[in-house]
């Protein structure tokens, strides 16, 4: 799901481009009272999911309600302060990835402990 039509279009090229197209699932979705509830309807369900950009607290919360959890999570700028308490996923182990060329940026992967990427976790 993105919000910015500007950055969902370059997302999208880029897709194209790596030949990803048909592996992966981008929507567009404006912003509202319920943007990030769009994630319920995705079809198929998601197996990774990227919280980025705005109502990143919300979007944790419907990820979690979803009948099937994605095997991955993936949230940017894991490192600000207010989002720690969103950031608990049962079922989940995470790895820190530091962002060399923009510090002190951080991104968490969450990874299902029972799901197909389990593996990474042990990696």
């Amino acid at each position: 799901m993105e919000h910015d039509s500007d950055w969902y279009k370059q997302v999208c090229e880029s897709l194209r481009v790596a030949s990803a197209v048909h592996a992966v699932s981008v929507y567009h979705v404006p912003l509202g009272a319920d943007y990030w509830s769009t994630i319920a309807d995705a079809t198929p369900a998601p197996d990774l999911v990227l919280i980025d950009g705005r109502h990143r607290k919300a979007c944790a919360e419907a990820i979690l309600k979803l009948p099937q959890p994605p095997a991955a999570i993936l949230w940017d700028d894991a490192q600000r302060d207010w989002y720690q308490c969103s950031m608990h996923f049962d079922g989940y182990q995470h790895r820190d990835f530091l962002d060399e060329v923009h510090p002190p940026r951080m991104s968490r992967l969450f990874v299902r402990t029972d799901g197909p990427l389990a593996h990474w976790l042990t990696a």
